[in-house]
């Protein structure tokens, strides 16, 4: 299982909560990290953050391993800022070191400052991402997040670097929402986006906007295909197959 498999949607802004139950392994050489002990893993599953934080602590009390040590205080963090807890969570990560984490623990201290409204402070961490954590699971939501807080380039990057990411598809949509018919956002959209629930909507206006490129023609296909509009997705596949016949 990937880092990126672990990574269900939570409240926290729709910031990712980290299960790292299954861990087993990093995917750094020479780096294994024991599995938690079944009250910790227990624990970190509650939906509840306030009963969440509660059996964190107390798990965390008999914890030995520093790995466990350190990824219980992580989590808490992350419990304190779906609270919007802001400075409990700061205080969680307050010098904390864990070998997998360190892109996400930026992070998170980066959505604490956001929650205190520390603009130009929350950008400089959300760069820290960036610099310290190239090619990091959490870069992709850095550069959302500093699109946010205002800079246009940061969208810009996320578009270009990870076209199929789900913050790219929730820029896309911020864009659509701003320029409806953008034909640039709508194309972008369904050739990597074919199961959003928004994806029928945009493949249906990028077709009736026609000059469609044959990537375009494959995406407005895997959606319908996807909705099971048989038909259309036929249709869409003679069409792509027209446009690479005339390349």
């Amino acid at each position: 299982l990937s880092l990126h498999d672990a990574l269900p949607i939570s409240g926290s802004a729709a910031f990712p909560f980290i299960s790292l139950n299954s861990w087993a392994k990093s995917g750094k050489a020479g780096l294994e990290v024991e599995t938690p002990p079944p009250a910790f893993a227990k624990a970190e599953q509650v939906g509840n953050p306030s009963e969440r934080i509660a059996r964190l602590q107390a798990v965390g009390q008999n914890l030995k391993n520093p790995l466990d040590q350190a990824r219980t205080r992580f989590l808490l963090a992350n419990a304190y800022l779906e609270q919007k807890n802001s400075s409990a969570a700061q205080n969680a990560l307050e010098g904390l070191k864990h070998p997998v984490l360190e892109g996400w623990i930026l992070a998170k201290q980066a959505e604490a400052l956001s929650q205190q409204g520390n603009k130009a402070q929350a950008l400089a961490k959300w760069q820290q991402v960036l610099t310290e954590a190239s090619g990091s699971f959490p870069v992709p939501e850095a550069l959302y997040q500093r699109g946010l807080l205002g800079d246009a380039t940061s969208w810009n990057e996320l578009l270009a670097s990870y076209p199929k990411h789900s913050r790219t598809a929730d820029v896309l949509r911020v864009r659509l929402t701003a320029k409806p018919g953008d034909v640039v956002a709508l194309s972008q959209f369904v050739r990597n986006f074919s199961d959003e629930p928004d994806s029928l909507t945009f493949a249906r206006q990028r077709e009736k906007l026609g000059a469609l490129t044959s990537e375009d023609g494959q995406g407005l296909g895997m959606i319908y295909l996807h909705q099971k509009l048989y038909r259309e997705a036929a249709r869409a596949d003679r069409k792509s197959t027209r446009l690479n016949s005339s390349h």
